[in-house]
């Protein structure tokens, strides 16, 4: 087999579509026991300057997520190199000493850059010494930076390894290390709001009523990274003067090519050559891909590479209705059709950033509510001392109330003047207790 294995390519012939989309090409070649030739290397740095088979060249700027040894029990180290004037190479980047497996990595790489590996000098059960491959060699484990004058020898080094596109330059593979590709500042979820799509002068010609979801579109995130709304959506139209509408439709994968309708907008008559925008409210969950419905506006253009891809139904499924897609064949196409997904904190289903002026609270998308005043603080509780006090208060006051008693009661001179003398002291003693209650309280 001959060239660059294109990871969805490869799943799409034989009637399985992949169920993320695919940004990833294979480079290098590897085979079973009974596939290679056994050969006795000089040991060194290689660099698969000329293979017979698969590419062992880049095919474009990206990071190498993961790389396969198939051909040695031995070990050896995946190299990147980049091939200069006449027989030299420069190493530039590196794996660690690994045997026969696969081992995931990140290692950016440029287009035109080439495989190779550094072994050391052994008999090998499956290297493959054909003619008319070639690979420079030079002595020793090359250190990234390094630049030689290499031999060429007929060798072609059971190796290959994923490449993945890195649209925002961040050092992480789109596919499977960066969950946002269109930003450099974080490889988790997007941070919301972010758009989903991408925007731009379709082909003019327009075509049938149909239901199209974006299935993958190189450097741009289709599918919600999180739960959220949808608020707003854009079309770019081109010079088309045809009848129809389009509509935008957010689809829910359930396997295979089967999708769900959760949400639409209303048919809208796009202006000509102006980017249209229209505002919307959908619901999303994490997942939800993005597409469009035209009965008869242009929404694709072919794009280079194979990995844009979409699926399509004719006519117009209903909301909630789910059915079978027709994936994209081998040509890649791009749709052009975008939308802003904003986060919903409370779940009311309006977008906090620019339909939910109160995010915190579900039952109202206007002005929060000014919060409700906090309780009374309850009464300080009394000391120990406070008490004693009140307590000698309350005694004081039950004397003074007895003596007073006694004086009413009282007959004669000497005893009323006895009387008198006890309410008198009792009064003063009430009199001090009520000081103390007021210092210890």
């Amino acid at each position: 087999m001959r060239g660059i294995v294109a990871v969805g390519a490869a799943l799409a012939c034989v009637g399985l579509a992949p169920a993320q989309a695919s940004a990833s090409d294979v480079i290098g070649e590897v085979w079973g026991s009974s596939g290679g030739i056994g050969c006795t290397l000089s040991g060194g740095t290689y660099s698969q300057s000329a293979p017979t088979g698969n590419e062992y060249k880049a095919p474009y700027d990206g990071v190498l997520t993961s790389w396969t040894n198939s051909g040695t029990f031995f070990g050896l180290k995946l190299k990147v190199t980049r091939l200069g004037a006449a027989s030299s190479f420069t190493v530039v980047a590196s794996s660690d000493l690994r045997g026969e497996g696969t081992y995931p990595v990140r290692i950016p790489i440029r287009q035109g850059d080439v495989l190779g590996a550094s072994v050391s000098a052994n008999s090998f059960s499956e290297c493959a010494g054909y003619t008319d491959s070639t690979a420079l060699r030079a002595a020793g484990d090359l250190a990234p930076g390094t630049t030689v004058s290499g031999t060429p020898e007929n060798v072609l080094l059971p190796i290959e390894a994923v490449i993945e596109r890195d649209v925002d330059n961040d050092g992480y593979g789109d596919e499977t290390q960066d969950q946002c590709p269109s930003s450099a500042t974080t490889q988790g979820p997007c941070p919301l709001p972010t758009v989903l799509g991408q925007t731009f002068a379709p082909a003019p010609s327009g075509g049938a009523t149909a239901d199209y979801v974006v299935v993958n579109q190189i450097g741009f995130p289709t599918a919600a990274q999180q739960d959220g709304v949808i608020t707003g959506w854009q079309y770019a139209a081109g010079s088309y003067s045809g009848a129809g509408a389009i509509r935008l439709k957010m689809f829910r994968p359930l396997g295979l090519n089967d999708y769900r309708v959760v949400g639409a907008d209303q048919p809208r008559t796009p202006a000509s050559n102006v980017l249209n925008s229209w505002p919307v409210r959908i619901p999303v969950r994490q997942g939800d891909r993005i597409g469009i419905h035209t009965t008869g506006p242009p929404v694709a253009s072919n794009a280079s590479d194979a990995n844009n891809r979409y699926a399509v139904l004719a006519g117009d499924l209903a909301t909630g209705s789910s059915a079978t897609f027709t994936p994209s064949g081998g040509t890649g196409r791009r749709m052009n059709v975008a939308a802003t997904l904003e986060a919903d904190a409370d779940g009311d289903g309006f977008g906090d950033t620019s339909q939910d002026k109160c995010p915190t609270n579900p039952n109202t998308q206007g002005t929060c509510p000014p919060p409700s005043p906090p309780p009374p603080s309850p009464p300080p509780q009394p000391s120990a001392e406070c008490l004693k006090a009140r307590e000698g208060l309350d005694d004081a006051k039950q004397k003074l109330k007895k003596a007073k008693s006694k004086l009413a009661m009282a007959e004669g001179k000497k005893r009323k003047k006895k009387a008198r003398k006890k309410v008198k002291k009792a009064k003063a003693k009430v009199k001090k207790a009520n000081a103390a209650v007021a210092e210890a309280c």
